[in-house]
């Protein structure tokens, strides 16, 4: 999947686009400042958190699994999904998930809602 490597590598992207490289660990803050769309390679289940949202922006968050049954996710309260219920991510190694968020203003409170989820298996 070479947008995979494009993106892992800082590459690629178009008019405002920013890529950011996220390091995997347990718990994970994405600053959004620092890029609007970010890799990260997991090893593992990992709890997601968000910073510094701009009302508005577009985010996107490709996730590289790299466990032989896939890794799961845990959004932090700045994120908001269809029904609140949790993202199925794809439980297989090497699969690659695609999560997309529009930035969105509720109850006078910013949140990253998401828009679209796109399951890719090797």
């Amino acid at each position: 999947m070479k947008w995979i490597k494009k993106i892992s590598e800082g590459g690629g992207g178009g008019s405002g686009d920013t890529y950011q490289t996220l390091t995997y660990a347990s718990s994970i803050t994405w600053n959004t400042s620092l890029g609007n769309k970010a890799y990260v390679k997991a090893t593992g289940d990992f709890d997601l958190d968000v910073s510094n949202l701009t009302l508005g922006s577009t985010l996107v968050l490709t996730i590289e699994h790299d466990v032989a049954d896939g890794a799961s996710i845990v959004l932090s309260t700045n994120f908001l999904t269809p029904g609140g219920v949790s993202i199925p991510l794809t439980a297989v190694s090497g699969a690659v998930d695609v999560l997309t968020f529009e930035v969105i203003e509720k109850d006078e409170s910013t949140y990253a809602s998401l828009q679209n989820l796109t399951n890719d298996q090797e």
